[in-house]
């Protein structure tokens, strides 16, 4: 169907828009909204990766998590009980006394909120840094289901399930 405009003193046609371009148009929309139905009440989804995005779902257990304080590595392990973070604990750090007496702190308030993120210490950034990125490392293994498809195998190319670093996937 074909309607006509007057433009510039001439008629044009135009399109009702019931041809492929509009039929396109709408199963792109209905596809959208579809997607939009997916989603959590508040529009995102919620996902675990290496940059520090807290996972959904904690399966339970207790894990560990390393990285670049101020003075050095440091390691922090993380008790899961019931999806819930339930314990944090030091393992290991080199921070000088004063800093990490400050940072330490931050563990309480992560457990209380149970997320990564929370306001730093003042006088403290670079420790309350380096608390987080491991309690996110850790945190990400723990989003890892322990008995999932992936549990199994060596991660060589006939037994494939576990990848732990980059050269396995030659």
């Amino acid at each position: 169907m074909h309607l006509t405009k007057k433009l510039f003193g001439k008629e044009k046609k135009m399109h009702s828009g019931k041809g492929l371009k509009g039929s396109i148009g709408i199963a792109l929309f209905c596809l959208v909204a579809a997607m939009m139905m997916l989603l959590p009440a508040g529009g995102q989804i919620a996902y675990a990766d290496e940059t520090g995005g807290d996972p959904a779902v904690y399966f339970d257990g207790t894990y560990e998590g390393t990285a670049q304080g101020y003075g050095g590595n440091m390691t922090v392990a993380v008790t899961i009980s019931g999806g819930k973070i339930t314990e944090i604990a030091e393992v290991s750090q080199k921070e000088t006394a004063s800093y990490w007496a400050k940072a330490k702190t931050l563990l309480e308030t992560i457990k209380e909120q149970q997320t990564t993120e929370v306001d730093n210490i003042a006088g403290a950034t670079a420790s309350c840094d380096g608390i987080k990125a491991a309690l996110n490392d850790a945190l990400a293994k723990a989003a890892v289901d322990p008995d999932g498809w992936f549990a199994s195998g060596n991660g060589s190319a006939k037994s494939p399930y576990i990848i732990k670093t980059a050269e396995q996937l030659a």
